[in-house]
């Protein structure tokens, strides 16, 4: 009795499902029905191809320690990169309490292995686009460890270098 039942609801369901689409394309050309429905179509293939394509999450392997006096919009999750090929991920961001400065935590995928003397360097992908840490690879033929400090090239952001051009004494 019960598998009658739901098959009777599922009927109804479908039924109002059909009632509804019926009633959307009423008095519609089926060209523009058409239309809409590649539209969502489409819309729907970038999103899903967006949400699988797209590198997010922390890379593991081993972290190096870099700092900055302003981070300026770089975020947890942001790359790390050398010579464009992203080699990282930055796993956190931390105010450090002595200084005030920024304490900026990268995990290095464990396949690349960085000088000591590696700089850090603040830069964006385009002139609009997302923040990230490009390293500067060093000549030391000593190779940073877990946990290490990385010096940092001072950061200064696109608004800072054009009021200082605008308003230069």
């Amino acid at each position: 009795m019960a598998k009658v039942n739901s098959k009777n609801a599922s009927s109804r369901f479908v039924k109002k499902i059909t009632g509804v689409l019926s009633m959307l394309a009423k008095d519609k050309n089926p060209l523009e029905t058409i239309a809409g429905f590649a539209i969502l179509f489409i819309t729907a293939y970038f999103l899903i191809w967006g949400i699988l394509t797209a590198r997010t999450g922390n890379v593991s392997g081993y972290s190096l320690i870099t700092n900055f006096a302003s981070v300026g919009g770089l975020t947890r999750g942001s790359d790390v990169a050398v010579n464009g090929v992203r080699v990282g991920s930055i796993s956190e961001l931390r105010l450090n309490p002595i200084d005030y400065t920024v304490d900026v935590v990268m995990s290095i995928d464990s396949r690349y292995r960085f000088p000591k003397d590696t700089k850090a360097k603040i830069t964006t992908y385009g002139i609009i686009g997302d923040k990230y840490i490009r390293l500067q690879i060093g000549t030391s033929t000593e190779f940073a460890n877990s946990r290490d400090r990385i010096r940092s090239v001072p950061y200064r952001s696109l608004e800072e270098m054009i009021g200082n051009f605008i308003f230069q004494e």
